[in-house]
C-alpha cells in the first residue's frame, strides 16, 4: 500500500517541486542552489569536492584562462573564476538541469562576468578554447579527451579527476599525462566520500618546461 500511495502522489509532488524556490547549500565554500525547499535532503556534502577544488585553486593564477570540462553544479568553475580575477573560465556541462544550477551558482557567487558556460558534451574530436589551465571531471571521458588533444594544445596546467570504474584509472591517466609532456605536481583523493575501490583521484600535472626548468608552485 505504501508504494502504491507514493506512486500515486509522486507526479503531483514533482509538479509542485518544480515551482518551489531553491535553497542554498554551501559546497566547498561556494553557495550552490542545488535543492528545492520541498526537498528533505540536508546539507551533508559541504566538502564534496575537497581534493579537486584544492588542486584547482593552487593551479590557477590571477590572469589565467581556464577550461572546465564537466562543470557540474559550478563549484570548481566558481573557484577557478575566483582565482583568475582578470581571466575567463569556459565551463562545459551537458546536463540541462546541472547547467541551469551552474549558471545560478556563478551568479550567486559574483563571478558570472568571468564565466562563459556551454550546455554541451565535450567529445574527443571537439576543439576547446586555448587556455592556461584545463580542469576535467567528466565521469570517465577524461582519458579519451586527453589522448585526443592535438600536439599544439598543451595548457600549462592540467587538473584531472580519474574514474577507475569508468575506464579512466589513475595509473593510466598519470602515464598518459607523462607521455603528453606533464610532470605530476600533486595527487589527492577527489572527494572524502566514496569507496577507495572506485579509484576516484585528482591529479595535477604541469607542462614540462622547454628550458628544463619548471615554474615554481
Amino acid at each position: 500500500m505504501g508504494n502504491a500511495l507514493l506512486s500515486a502522489i509522486r507526479p503531483a509532488y514533482n509538479r509542485v517541486r518544480k515551482l518551489a524556490p531553491r535553497k542554498i547549500q554551501s559546497m566547498n565554500g561556494v553557495a550552490v542552489p542545488r535543492l528545492r525547499v520541498t526537498d528533505l535532503e540536508t546539507d551533508h556534502i559541504a566538502d564534496w569536492k575537497d581534493g579537486t577544488v584544492s588542486l584547482t585553486r593552487r593551479a590557477v593564477n590571477p590572469t589565467d584562462t581556464v577550461v572546465d570540462v564537466g562543470g557540474g553544479w559550478g563549484v570548481c568553475t566558481t573557484w577557478a573564476a575566483r582565482q583568475s580575477v582578470t581571466g575567463t573560465v569556459h565551463t562545459y556541462e551537458a546536463d540541462p538541469r546541472k547547467h541551469e544550477i551552474l549558471r545560478e551558482t556563478v551568479r550567486l557567487n559574483g563571478v558570472a562576468d568571468r564565466v562563459e558556460s556551454h550546455e554541451t558534451f565535450v567529445t574527443p574530436s571537439m576543439d576547446l578554447p586555448a587556455c592556461d589551465v584545463l580542469v576535467m571531471d567528466c565521469e570517465g571521458a577524461e582519458y579519451d579527451i586527453l589522448r585526443s588533444l592535438e600536439e599544439s594544445y598543451r595548457p600549462r596546467e592540467v587538473v584531472v579527476e580519474t574514474h577507475g570504474i569508468y575506464d579512466a584509472p589513475t595509473d593510466d591517466t598519470k602515464s598518459l599525462l607523462s607521455a603528453l609532456g606533464y610532470e605530476i605536481v600533486d595527487e589527492q583523493k577527489a572527494s572524502p566520500y566514496g569507496d577507495v575501490s572506485e579509484d576516484n583521484r585528482v591529479i595535477w600535472g604541469r607542462r614540462r618546461s622547454t628550458t628544463g626548468t619548471d615554474s615554481s608552485d
